[in-house]
Protein backbone atom coordinates (compact mmCIF):
# COMPACT_ATOMS: atom_id res chain seq x y z
CA UNK A 1 0.00 0.00 0.00
CA UNK A 2 0.97 3.49 -0.76
CA UNK A 3 -0.64 6.43 0.71
CA UNK A 4 -0.10 10.13 -0.29
CA UNK A 5 -1.95 13.46 -0.21
CA UNK A 6 -3.50 14.08 -3.05
CA UNK A 7 -3.96 17.90 -4.24
CA UNK A 8 -7.46 19.27 -4.36
CA UNK A 9 -9.07 19.26 -7.93
CA UNK A 10 -11.09 22.40 -7.11
CA UNK A 11 -8.96 26.12 -6.92
CA UNK A 12 -10.48 27.08 -4.16
CA UNK A 13 -9.73 24.06 -1.97
CA UNK A 14 -6.56 24.26 -3.68
CA UNK A 15 -5.89 27.95 -2.38
CA UNK A 16 -7.04 26.61 1.13
CA UNK A 17 -4.46 23.68 1.23
CA UNK A 18 -1.38 25.52 -0.23
CA UNK A 19 -1.98 28.02 2.29
CA UNK A 20 -2.40 25.57 5.33
CA UNK A 21 0.57 23.81 4.09
CA UNK A 22 2.85 27.07 3.07
CA UNK A 23 1.77 29.29 5.78
CA UNK A 24 -0.17 27.70 9.11
CA UNK A 25 1.60 23.96 9.26
CA UNK A 26 5.11 25.37 9.29
CA UNK A 27 4.44 27.57 11.96
CA UNK A 28 2.22 25.07 13.96
CA UNK A 29 5.73 22.67 13.27
CA UNK A 30 8.05 25.38 14.20
CA UNK A 31 6.11 26.43 18.03
CA UNK A 32 6.02 22.38 18.18
CA UNK A 33 9.20 21.60 17.95
CA UNK A 34 11.40 24.68 18.31
CA UNK A 35 12.96 23.78 14.98
CA UNK A 36 13.83 26.05 12.15
CA UNK A 37 14.40 23.11 9.89
CA UNK A 38 11.31 21.10 10.24
CA UNK A 39 9.78 24.67 9.80
CA UNK A 40 11.75 25.31 6.55
CA UNK A 41 10.96 21.51 5.25
CA UNK A 42 7.31 22.02 5.81
CA UNK A 43 7.24 25.11 3.94
CA UNK A 44 7.79 22.99 1.32
CA UNK A 45 5.87 20.49 1.56
CA UNK A 46 3.57 21.83 -0.77
CA UNK A 47 5.58 22.14 -3.58
CA UNK A 48 5.98 17.66 -3.36
CA UNK A 49 2.37 17.85 -3.50
CA UNK A 50 1.51 19.73 -6.00
CA UNK A 51 4.01 18.02 -8.22
CA UNK A 52 3.30 14.40 -7.40
CA UNK A 53 3.53 11.58 -10.12
CA UNK A 54 0.21 10.82 -11.84
CA UNK A 55 -1.53 8.12 -10.47
CA UNK A 56 -1.54 6.47 -13.83
CA UNK A 57 2.21 6.57 -13.78
CA UNK A 58 2.25 4.40 -10.60
CA UNK A 59 -0.48 2.06 -11.12
CA UNK A 60 2.10 1.07 -14.05
CA UNK A 61 4.95 1.43 -12.29
CA UNK A 62 3.51 -1.38 -9.67
CA UNK A 63 2.08 -3.13 -12.26
CA UNK A 64 5.52 -3.77 -14.36
CA UNK A 65 7.05 -4.29 -11.11
CA UNK A 66 4.96 -7.46 -10.80
CA UNK A 67 2.03 -6.39 -8.55
CA UNK A 68 -1.06 -7.60 -9.40
CA UNK A 69 -4.68 -6.53 -8.13
CA UNK A 70 -3.57 -2.94 -8.27
CA UNK A 71 -5.98 -0.20 -7.21
CA UNK A 72 -6.16 3.57 -6.72
CA UNK A 73 -8.78 5.08 -4.52
CA UNK A 74 -8.84 8.58 -3.51
CA UNK A 75 -10.44 9.07 0.10
CA UNK A 76 -12.20 12.51 0.89
CA UNK A 77 -10.37 13.80 -2.31
CA UNK A 78 -7.44 14.40 -0.32
CA UNK A 79 -5.40 10.95 0.41
CA UNK A 80 -4.55 8.64 -2.42
CA UNK A 81 -4.39 4.74 -2.09
CA UNK A 82 -2.63 2.59 -4.20
CA UNK A 83 -2.99 -0.98 -2.89
CA UNK A 84 -1.59 -4.24 -5.17
CA UNK A 85 -0.42 -7.60 -4.14
CA UNK A 86 2.99 -9.25 -5.02
CA UNK A 87 2.02 -11.92 -7.58
CA UNK A 88 3.16 -15.44 -6.22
Amino acid sequence: MILEITPPRSAVSGYVFRAYFEKVLPRVIRLSTGSAEAELLLRYYWDTIAHCVPADAILESLRSSGFVDVKHRARGGLISEYIGSKSP
